[in-house]
């Protein structure tokens, strides 16, 4: 797992991801080929954003476009929620999600914890 660390899209350009979940076989490669590592298949990318006010449907398409460019299950997670952007990152076929008003001990923080639990089947 990492936190904040630039990601090799399909394009060949580089993306900070907030948080990256990496299986190891990606980043033992990654780093002997001193490059970015990649993050499609099995792996997981996060932007968090913690925002004093409610966030954007821009953000919603940032996560689109992070996971589109990076190849791998994509989530926004934001201490506000806006429903446009839950319609946007849950919408059927879309390898997005959306975990707003994730703040300490709220149900949102335990409706993410149990996504990573499923997601890495453990």
């Amino acid at each position: 797992m990492h936190v904040d660390v630039n990601m090799l899209g399909a394009s060949g350009v580089t993306h900070g991801v907030d948080v990256s979940v990496i299986p190891d076989t990606r980043i033992k490669d990654a780093r002997t080929k001193m490059r970015p590592p990649l993050l499609s298949g099995s792996g997981l990318g996060v932007e968090a954003k913690c925002f004093g006010s409610k966030i954007t449907p821009n953000e919603g398409r940032v996560a689109l476009g992070f996971q589109l460019e990076l190849g791998s299950v994509f989530w926004l997670v934001a201490t506000t929620t806006n429903k446009a952007v839950e319609a946007m990152l849950r919408t059927p076929g879309r390898k997005t999600e959306f975990f707003g008003d994730a703040i300490p001990g709220s149900p949102s923080e335990a409706e993410l914890r149990r996504a990573f639990a499923a997601h890495f089947n453990r």
